[in-house]
């Protein structure tokens, strides 16, 4: 320690500083911390309550041990669920980059919520709950090396058994469904991709599953804030390396489908997992929505701006079938069909 001081008064008095203000510095600089994950990707606050109400959902917390501070989500609960004594499949949904758990950000598509709820009154969708995640804004649903950000960790082992401890849940995979959309949608491929024993299916809509250059060319701090610059890491733990990783406990369990705009910039990384998956002889579906580019709220919209109440419901079809365990999802046979092929691309 005695020999850097010397070192760096000798380099302070030859800059011109006295050897007070030199010692200042030294000390400044040794009490400026290193900014964390939490800081540099902005995730704010890990609970923001709604400032305005909805009506069809609620706000709580749970506490993260793994982040030692409480953690909101928000929560719809299908009709009669306070006088039943029933068991519900749940659907978790991932939000998109930005957002965070209020019902009504630019992540959950306009009406959603009372278009899953006039669906199951009508008996169009079993009763079900759907628990909007806090994704930490731009979080890509990692850990960071530093520990500010759990979010796969959080979300994994202590939300979902937070969920399942609280509410009468179907507490198995086939009482379980991931959906999201934009980095919601890479998370939930992610999480049902490493995690088949959890989930029994999958929706993305516009997945933002870039591999580790496009980040790093889209998103220069992302990867650097999340493990230090290690491309390697990301690609660990992305989408497309869990798949090949877990091909043999995907194949045959886990409903999986993509929707996206035939303009959307990510079109891309979906046609190459597309390509993997059927590598792999993974069953599966791609809608790919003519004339929308990039919408990560559920492709609420079709290009003519009219809104189509099937497009509200749509995000629940595949747990309607998958989480109460009855059949398979019912692009499975078409998909297998579509092996070898190019991607389907189903106006709608």
């Amino acid at each position: 320690m005695t020999n850097m001081w010397l070192a760096f008064r000798r380099g302070a008095l030859l800059a011109g500083l006295p050897p007070v203000l030199a010692m200042l510095s030294l000390s400044a600089a040794a009490q400026t911390p290193a900014r964390s994950a939490f800081d540099i990707l902005e995730v704010g606050r890990w609970s923001n309550p709604p400032k305005k109400v909805n009506p069809l959902a609620a706000h709580h917390t749970y506490h993260s041990a793994a982040m030692n501070c409480d953690v909101g989500y928000s929560i719809y609960l299908p009709p009669n669920y306070a006088t039943a004594s029933a068991r519900y499949p749940v659907v978790y949904w991932l939000p998109g980059g930005g957002c965070n758990e209020e019902p009504d950000s630019l992540s959950i598509a306009q009406g959603l919520l009372s278009g899953i709820d006039s669906a199951i009154r009508k008996g169009k969708l079993p009763p079900l709950l759907f628990v909007i995640v806090n994704g930490g804004r731009y979080t890509r649903y990692y850990d960071s090396l530093d520990r500010s950000i759990m979010m796969e960790t959080t979300v994994i082992k202590e939300l979902i058994p937070h969920i399942d401890a609280t509410y009468r849940t179907v507490a198995t995979r086939d009482g379980r469904a991931v959906q999201g959309g934009s980095m919601g949608g890479m998370g939930c491929l992610k999480f049902a991709f490493k995690y088949p024993e959890l989930f029994s299916s999958a929706v993305a809509f516009c997945p933002a599953i870039l591999d580790a250059d496009a980040n790093m060319e889209r998103n220069p701090t992302l990867i650097p804030a999340l493990f230090n610059g290690d491309k390697a890491l990301f690609t660990k733990e992305s989408p497309a390396a869990m798949l090949i990783t877990n091909a043999d406990n995907i194949r045959g369990r886990l409903a999986i489908k993509i929707v996206i705009g035939s303009e959307d910039g990510l079109l891309k990384w979906t046609e190459q997992l597309h390509a993997s998956m059927v590598k792999l002889k993974i069953s599966h579906e791609v809608e790919i929505v003519g004339g929308v580019g990039h919408v990560d709220a559920g492709l609420p919209q079709r290009p003519d701006g009219r809104q189509r109440p099937s497009d509200v419901v749509a995000v629940a079809t595949t747990a309607q079938v998958q989480v109460r365990g009855r059949q398979r999802h019912h692009a499975d046979v078409r998909a297998r069909q579509q092996l070898g092929q190019r991607l389907e691309i189903r106006r709608r």
